[in-house]
């Protein structure tokens, strides 16, 4: 039984991340290659897939501490400001912290997903 619950939750919870990252451009890509090729293509598609962690994490999805974003931002030679995605990932605990500079942090936030690009909404940071 509590299982069973616990499954469906999960099932319930993937599928929203799911249909989240798909509508941020975000698409799961299965490949196969030869084992003897395996760490050349790990090595060849990590900016690509540090990108798409990255941009889930500043719109809402997986939180990635902030040393992290700086490395791979850097790693990747990204061309983001490291402090502009800490912020974004950031919003919800700035305004809980902060709330009479809400105008201001959200004045912020909508000029770096304006800058870069993102594809995200002011909504999708709170």
């Amino acid at each position: 039984m509590v299982d069973d619950i616990r499954r469906t939750e999960m099932k319930t919870y993937q599928a929203r991340r799911s249909a989240d990252r798909r509508a941020r451009g975000l698409i799961p890509r299965t490949v196969w290659i030869r084992s003897e090729d395996e760490e050349a293509f790990r090595q060849a598609v990590a900016r690509f897939a540090d990108h798409a962690r990255l941009l889930e994490a500043v719109t809402g999805g997986v939180h990635l501490p902030a040393i992290e974003i700086t490395e791979i931002i850097r790693r990747h030679a990204l061309p983001y400001d490291p402090e502009d995605f800490i912020f974004l990932s950031r919003v919800a605990e700035a305004i809980a912290l902060h709330p009479l500079e809400s105008t201001r942090i959200e004045r912020r936030a909508r000029a770096i997903i304006d800058r870069y690009a993102l594809p995200a909404t002011w909504e999708d940071l709170q």
